[in-house]
């Protein structure tokens, strides 16, 4: 019964990362957007199933299949478009113009092996959207606290409770010295399901 459930929490969390359009307004005067999104933490002792909670995380490969898909292709017409600009501008040099921007790395299902800022990069370059599992939770806090500093722990938080969540860093601009690039998630929606004992 134990493993039945543990499972059934598992596909409920799985399956609410990929009901963009179902949410509830809740709040009285004024009623707040709050989305599928769950946030499943299984705890149990070591031999009791746990790893079986990985095949929840199939539910939504087809979206993340699809996504990465789509990044390669475009990744490859910017290959395309770098190497038609490079051979026509010959020793006179190209700029980004000549090419457009590079595509951004979208994944729906977020690495959990991954460093705070990481993450928010990968919540933010799919549009605030995500599935972010592990299957021992202690490997992630360990991984998420290697960002020269302690993990900020609102980050889970404020997307739990979609809260826009606003960050600042220097770019990587090296021609502006000193440039800081802005991000914000206005509406994160992530789906989280860990395991632990």
């Amino acid at each position: 019964p134990e493993e039945r459930t543990m499972m059934t929490m598992s596909d409920l969390t799985a399956a609410s990362a990929c009901f963009p359009n179902v949410y509830v307004m809740y709040g009285d005067p004024s009623p707040r957007r709050i989305e599928s999104n769950l946030f499943t933490m299984n705890i149990a002792p070591a031999g009791s199933g746990k790893g079986k909670v990985q095949e929840s995380c199939k539910l939504v490969d087809p979206i993340d299949n699809f996504l990465r898909g789509r990044r390669k292709r475009a990744q490859n017409d910017y290959d395309d478009k770098v190497k038609e600009a490079t051979e026509k501008a010959g020793k006179k040099g190209v700029s980004k113009d000549d090419f457009g921007e590079r595509p951004v790395d979208v994944s729906f299902v977020m690495a959990p092996d991954s460093t705070n800022s990481s993450l928010k990069m990968q919540l933010y370059n799919n549009k605030g959207r995500g599935f972010l599992s592990a299957t021992e939770m202690s490997a992630f806090g360990i991984t998420a606290n290697q960002d020269f500093g302690l993990m900020n722990p609102t980050f889970l938080n404020m997307a739990y409770m979609h809260e826009k969540i606003h960050w600042q860093r220097r770019g990587d601009n090296h021609d502006k010295p000193k440039n800081v690039e802005s991000y914000v998630i206005d509406n994160p929606c992530l789906s989280v399901l860990f395991t632990g004992t």
